[in-house]
């Protein structure tokens, strides 16, 4: 395997579409970094004690899907069209090695795509004295496991539609139509799992009162959302940013950074996928 990732690699650094990508996400760094400042700066700073960067410096993880789609399935489409794979196994390599050493390869580009945003943040950290995105951030920690075990998902559903999709095209259209479905999905659960329980109203006398808010889920629904939340990569990464000010994602009662079934549920995720990829590579024809 480390031969294979080492020209995986080697190959990833020639790439030109690594680096386009590269370039963009710098690029959006910057002016998300420019966007916090000027918030800050004009007016949010006067309501301090609600302001908070984490939709900032958390904006990259809402594109992270799209980019590995679009990435993974071009990479593996190459190597379809240019006879790698077929190579490959002749010269002896086993196809579990080659599968695994695509999804490794996969996961560590998201986490470089991930790496570039944030770098741009840190350094840009270090001019602006008075205003600093990093410490103005709420559990980012937490939300940094989220977006790793976010990427081990949409690593193992793009590695194994990739692998076993010969056709490039095909590939890229379906798995970007993939992460768009899931990031849409992903934001119903997540807006929906963060209603509070109770919601403020006027009275006819101009009183407020609480009163229960019915767009809460209990029960089995909020059983179901909650395991939705947990399987779909899309939501994970979108707690970070959609958090409010005290870094409560879902559970409201005691602000815990996440639910336990995330954990549970991405782990499944990944596994499922890799091993069905697994199989289904293994039983390719390879023309």
């Amino acid at each position: 395997m480390y031969n294979l990732l080492s020209a995986y690699f080697t190959k990833l650094f020639k790439d030109k579409l690594f680096w386009l990508i590269e370039c963009v996400i710098v690029l959006w760094a910057s002016y998300v970094f420019w966007l916090a400042r000027q918030q800050f700066v004009y007016g949010m700073h006067h309501v301090n004690e609600v302001f908070h960067t984490n939709p900032y410096f958390f904006n990259v993880s809402i594109w992270l899907g799209i980019s590995l789609a679009l990435y993974s399935a071009y990479f593996t489409g190459t190597e379809y069209h240019d006879g790698v794979l077929r190579n490959q196994i002749i010269s002896g390599h086993r196809r579990s090695v080659i599968y695994l050493s695509h999804y490794l390869l996969i996961l560590l580009t998201g986490i470089m795509q991930a790496a570039a945003y944030y770098l741009v943040f840190i350094i840009a950290d270090s001019f602006f004295l008075g205003f600093s995105v990093i410490h103005m951030l709420v559990k980012p920690a937490e939300y940094i496991l989220l977006i790793f075990l976010a990427l081990l998902g949409y690593s193992a559903v793009f590695s194994c539609f990739s692998i076993l999709l010969a056709n490039k095209s095909a590939a890229v259209f379906i798995q970007l139509l993939l992460a768009i479905l899931m990031l849409y999905f992903g934001f119903a659960t997540v807006t929906s799992l963060q209603e509070p329980e109770t919601v403020v109203t006027n009275t006819y006398y101009g009183e407020h009162r609480r009163i229960p808010n019915p767009k809460y889920l209990t029960g089995t629904k909020r059983e179901v959302y909650e395991w939705a939340d947990a399987f779909l990569p899309s939501s994970l990464i979108l707690h970070g940013v959609m958090t409010d000010k005290n870094g409560i994602m879902t559970d409201k009662k005691d602000g815990a950074p996440f639910h336990v079934k995330i954990p549970v549920g991405a782990t499944l995720l990944t596994v499922c996928f890799t091993a069905f990829g697994l199989y289904g590579f293994s039983q390719k024809d390879l023309k």
